[in-house]
C-alpha cells in the first residue's frame, strides 16, 4: 500500500469517528440551549433536535428527566418531542407508561413537570395523560402512587378544554381512597369547568387534615384556585394561619389572595369541551 493510499484512508478513518463525536457536541449543546433566556436561541435549539428525530431519543430522555434539571429544560424536551415528525408522541408514552417503582416514578414526575410548565401549548399530550390514568396504577405504592395518580391529574387539568368523556375520568377519582387524589380531582375538575358544588365540598372537608401535610395543601391550593366561588371558605382559612405549618401559612395566605380577587388563579378556568383529533 502506497503512502499516499494509506494517508487516504486514514484520514477517511479520521472523518468517521470524528463525525459521530462531532454530531454528539452539537446535540448537547443543542439540548444546553433549551435552558437558555435567549428566545431566539431556545427555538432554534427546540427545532434542531426536533429534525433529529428519534436518533436522540436517548439524550432528550436523560435531560427530561435528570435530577436537577430546570422547569424550562424539560419544558423545551417536550417541546421537542411534540414537533417532531415522527416518534415523539411514542417517547413520551413509553416513559410514561413505566411499570411504577423508585426509578420510574421520579422519571414520570419529572415529564409531568414539563408538560405543566408548558400548559395548553402542550394539549397534544393530553391523550397520553388519560392513558395513564386508563393504565391503572399499582395501589402497592401507597401515597408515592397517590403523588403520580394527583400530578397526572393536576397536569391534565392545566391543560385546558377536554371531552366530557375524559372529565368523567377525572371525576372518578373524586372518590379515591387517598385525600391528594380526591382534592386534585376536584382541582382539575374546576379547571375543566365544573360547577362548585362539586367539588367545593369535598375541598372544604379536606381542610380537617389528617392525612399528611401535602393532602391539606392541596385542597386548600384548590379553593384559592376556585376563587370567589370559595368565599364561603375564607373565614375557616384565615383561621387556620395561627397554627400552620410555615408552607402551609404560604399556601393559605395565596389562596385567601385568590379568593379575595387580589390574585389571579394559576390556571384560566374553562368551561368548553371539544373533540380530540
Amino acid at each position: 500500500m502506497t503512502c499516499s493510499l494509506r494517508s487516504i484512508l486514514l484520514g477517511v478513518l479520521v472523518l468517521v469517528l470524528a463525525t459521530p463525536l462531532a454530531a454528539q457536541q452539537k446535540a448537547a449543546t443543542h439540548l444546553g440551549a433549551l435552558d437558555s433566556a435567549d428566545e431566539a436561541e431556545r427555538e432554534a435549539a427546540i427545532e434542531a433536535l426536533a429534525k433529529q428525530g428519534k436518533r436522540g431519543a436517548e439524550e432528550l430522555v436523560r435531560a427530561l428527566t435528570a435530577r436537577g434539571a430546570s422547569l424550562r429544560t424539560r419544558a423545551g424536551v417536550i417541546e421537542v418531542l411534540g414537533r417532531m415528525k415522527q416518534g415523539g408522541p411514542k417517547i413520551l408514552e413509553d416513559l410514561l407508561m413505566q411499570t411504577l417503582d423508585v426509578r420510574t416514578i421520579e422519571q414520570i414526575l419529572a415529564a409531568l413537570s414539563g408538560i405543566q410548565e408548558l400548559g395548553p401549548r402542550a394539549a397534544w399530550t393530553s391523550p397520553l395523560l388519560v392513558k395513564r390514568l386508563e393504565g391503572g396504577f399499582d395501589r402497592g405504592f401507597g401515597g408515592a402512587n397517590s403523588i403520580v395518580i394527583s400530578t397526572t391529574l393536576m397536569t391534565l387539568g392545566r391543560l385546558g378544554p377536554a371531552p366530557l368523556k375524559v372529565q368523567n375520568l377525572v371525576r372518578k377519582f373524586l372518590k379515591d381512597e387517598f385525600g391528594l387524589t380526591r382534592h386534585s380531582s376536584a382541582c382539575a375538575l374546576w379547571w375543566l369547568g365544573a360547577e362548585p358544588e362539586e367539588v367545593y365540598g369535598i375541598l372544604e372537608k379536606g381542610l380537617a387534615g389528617g392525612e399528611d401535610r401535602a393532602t391539606l395543601e392541596r385542597a386548600i391550593y384548590a379553593l384559592g384556585e376556585m376563587g370567589q366561588a370559595a368565599r364561603a371558605s375564607l373565614p375557616l382559612l384565615q383561621s387556620m394561619r395561627a397554627t400552620a405549618h410555615a408552607d402551609t401559612q404560604v399556601t393559605l395566605d395565596e389562596a385567601v389572595r385568590k379568593i379575595e380577587g387580589k390574585q389571579p388563579p394559576d390556571v384560566a378556568r374553562t368551561a368548553k369541551t371539544e373533540t380530540w383529533k
